[in-house]
């Protein structure tokens, strides 16, 4: 995907690389010092870092295949997304830095 559009070759539209990377950086979880609970944070975090992994192993592959891919993987892993941040934002305090960021990242 490029930094300016990354509609291009997945179908799914984002407003940029850079926006992805700022929902990624907004949701980044807190040190829970141990208490083995996993927060919304990690979890969406994870979801994102999936969409890394993909992209990553796309790298180096041609156009035609990297498409295939995202079609294939990365369009149902954004509406997986889409849909956890649906149920689980009202399950969030409205004035939380974990709702803003989960707004921010319905918003794009």
């Amino acid at each position: 995907m490029s930094d300016r559009n990354s509609r291009n070759d997945s179908g799914y539209k984002w407003k940029s690389h850079g926006c992805r990377r700022q929902a990624q950086k907004a949701i980044k979880p807190k040190d829970k010092k141990g208490s083995g609970k996993v927060s919304k944070a990690d979890i969406a975090v994870s979801k994102i870092n999936a969409l890394y992994r993909l992209e990553r192993e796309l790298k180096d592959k041609p156009p035609h295949e990297k498409y295939q891919m995202r079609q294939k993987v990365a369009i149902p892993l954004l509406a997986e997304l889409k849909a956890w941040l649906d149920k689980n934002i009202s399950k969030t305090a409205k004035g939380g830095l974990t709702h803003k960021a989960m707004q921010y990242a319905l918003n794009q």
